[in-house]
């Protein structure tokens, strides 16, 4: 196969890891690829520059990315040398500052030096945004800041991490949106929810999905049997056996795209880069 172009390969970057930002690894621009079994590390043209050898890989932030070898994780710098040691459970990339990782069972977060910015004790944690992470302690869900102390205090099934100022929680197996400061969005729940994305979120009612606003109405009405969050004014949806895309308002497409997927975890196949 041959090697793809450098804008294209950008482009895809981008979509899959999301925006890039400042605290992202400007100078190393390496991505995760992937052979059949294995990771390793590209950059922007495509170059394999941290050789395929490891069983997992996350993205670089902060000059590191999380890789896991003989079972246990640990951190590289974007010459491949280990800057934190392979010993930990479990390990993600690096959000402000802190990257969750996973030792003895729990969740903490360490710091850029290596050492537990906040000690390994939940049971399980997303990754820092907006000065918040959710966490997870005796089955139940909030949110922590910076120190590891409860902003948004542990009462919920489950919670989603923000998006756009709101954030989707369950409680009492209904779902509902709330604030950065734990407060209700609006009265309405839901069956299921996604997070806001494009300006709406995906809802369940009564076995059909369809879109809310940030005032909880809707903007689409529930009709569809699967669904997906909307991106850049156009979302995938089911209705029977048959795939197409709505726009924001609702208007239905059927048939189009239907190859369309979701684009899964942020690495290339070797293949897409050499002969």
């Amino acid at each position: 196969m041959h090697r793809i172009a450098c804008n294209c390969f950008i482009a895809l970057s981008l979509t899959l890891f999301g925006c890039a930002t400042s605290y992202r690894s400007k100078a190393a621009q390496l991505y995760p690829i992937k052979n059949d079994r294995l990771y390793g590390f590209a950059n922007r043209e495509g170059k394999i520059v941290i050789p395929i050898q490891y069983q997992d890989a996350g993205e670089f932030v902060f000059q590191r990315a999380p890789v896991r070898q003989n079972g246990q994780w640990g951190f590289i710098n974007p010459q491949g040398k280990l800057v934190y040691p392979l010993t930990l459970e479990d390990a993600k990339p690096y959000y402000e500052g802190l990257a969750a990782a996973k030792t003895n069972g729990k969740w903490g977060f360490l710091n850029l030096e290596g050492n537990w910015a906040i000690d390994a004790h939940f049971e399980a944690v997303g990754t820092f945004s907006n000065q918040r992470a959710r966490a997870a302690l005796t089955n139940l869900w909030g949110f922590i800041d910076h120190k590891g102390k409860w902003i948004i205090q542990a009462r919920f099934e489950f919670v989603s991490d923000f998006s756009e100022g709101l954030a989707c929680v369950k409680d009492n197996g209904k779902w509902f949106f709330i604030k950065a400061n734990g407060d209700l969005a609006f009265d309405s729940h839901f069956e299921d929810a996604s997070d806001f994305s494009d300006g709406l979120a995906m809802v369940s009612v009564r076995g059909k999905w369809g879109y809310i606003n940030k005032k909880g109405n809707f903007a689409i009405n529930p009709r569809f049997d699967l669904a997906d969050d909307f991106d850049e004014g156009q979302a995938r949806v089911k209705i029977g056996e048959e795939w197409g895309y709505i726009d924001k308002e609702g208007r239905l497409n059927m048939g189009a795209g239907l190859g369309r997927g979701s684009a899964g975890r942020a690495a290339y196949s070797v293949d897409q880069f050499q002969h």
